[in-house]
């Protein structure tokens, strides 16, 4: 299966790309030209294609031929500061990937979310957090926070529909 990888440069993303390629499968990596993937070439049998998550155009160009996508890429932050480009990247970003994939041949949709999507909890005594928790640390001011599970709603809004096969992990 040929798979797009978005944040393929990122923490997670070479450890995912492996396992793709040791799976058989055909990896496709957005990166964008700025994130130095010449320093660290990508593995034999990944193709590079060069662009961002928000940038329509380049998804487009991306998806071409995909049957799959695995987004991993998102911005993490916990200055005020950088609330806007929090915004660019989790929330834009993700509603251009799932927008594009929509009208795309995709088959899945894989989102890597985040932990501060669902919240914490108040004490150590409460019950573990699972996707029904209501996330406190919501409406407090965390950019961060709200883009990342404002990301994640965005992507389970769209498979809720039917409009794309969709797991958020």
């Amino acid at each position: 299966m040929k798979v797009l990888v978005t944040g393929a440069t990122g923490y997670l993303g070479p450890f995912v790309v492996r396992e793709l390629l040791a799976a058989g499968h055909s990896p496709r990596l957005l990166v964008r030209e700025r994130a130095g993937v010449e320093r660290v070439p990508p593995p034999e049998g990944a193709q590079v294609v060069h662009g961002d998550v928000t940038d329509r155009a380049s998804l487009e160009r991306a998806l071409e031929g995909v049957e799959g996508v695995i987004h991993l890429a998102g911005l993490v932050s916990i200055s005020p500061k950088d609330r806007d480009q929090l915004d660019l990247v989790n929330v834009t970003g993700t509603r251009n990937l799932v927008e594009c994939c929509k009208v795309s041949a995709l088959s899945r949709f894989v989102h890597i979310s985040s932990v501060v999507a669902v919240g914490a909890n108040a004490s150590a005594d409460e019950l573990p957090l699972d996707e029904t928790a209501v996330n406190r640390l919501r409406g407090r001011g965390f950019a961060n926070v709200e883009s990342k599970a404002l990301g994640e709603e965005l992507v389970l809004e769209a498979a809720r529909r039917g409009a794309l096969a969709a797991v958020v992990l």
